[in-house]
């Protein structure tokens, strides 16, 4: 039998699946935090406007798990830092088959950090150019969201233990993920494309 759905939660779900039509879009231009435009006003599309019941729904992160590790300044070398992902006891079963892996992907957040920056100066960058942040790899992004490529250790009960996250003690865990070497090795992908043009 299936479970009922308390009142505000069928509300919610009322509301997003049938969201309010928008006639026309809205278009909103904000100006560049450089002195001189990048952009001409015309090239920009107009912004989607979302109900906002609808947004909610979007933009709900759930903390699966917590990072346990005793970080809490940049180490020399995050590659060698071993992490315990402590998951809440709900999501337990979601790790069944996991320890057969040997990386995984881990979504989390950048919890000691707030607001957010548009332009930066990458870490490598040998002059004082900058990037726009969604162009680099900065922490100082609009969604606090990190996304670290690891090997994983063990898994025992809700406690999966990895090597290589770069995330400080307490930082949520919002998902995690199978590394496929056929959808995510970037190097296979670029052989794959060199061998189909030169034919």
């Amino acid at each position: 039998m299936a479970r009922e759905l308390p009142e505000q939660e069928r509300k919610s779900l009322a509301r997003y699946r049938n969201p309010p039509i928008q006639k026309e879009p809205h278009i909103r231009v904000q100006s560049l935090p450089i002195g001189r435009k990048d952009l001409r006003e015309e090239t920009l599309l107009p912004e989607v406007q979302l109900n906002p019941s609808l947004e909610d729904v979007i933009s709900r992160l759930r903390r699966i798990a917590t990072v346990v590790n005793g970080i809490s300044e940049t180490p020399d070398d995050w590659r060698e830092a071993t992490s315990k992902l402590v998951f809440e006891k709900e999501y337990v079963d979601g790790l069944f088959g996991l320890d057969r892996l040997k990386r995984i992907w881990v979504i989390f957040g950048f919890h000691r950090h707030r607001g957010w920056t548009p332009r930066v100066r990458p870490r490598r960058a040998t002059d004082d150019s900058l990037v726009g942040i969604l162009a680099s790899r900065g922490i100082q992004r609009p969604n606090k969201l990190g996304l670290t490529l690891v090997d994983l250790v063990s898994v025992e009960g809700n406690v999966v233990t990895v090597r290589g996250l770069d995330a400080f003690d307490g930082s949520p865990v919002y998902d995690v993920k199978n590394y496929d070497e056929d959808y995510d090795d970037c190097q296979r992908h670029s052989k794959k494309d060199r061998s189909g043009s030169s034919q």
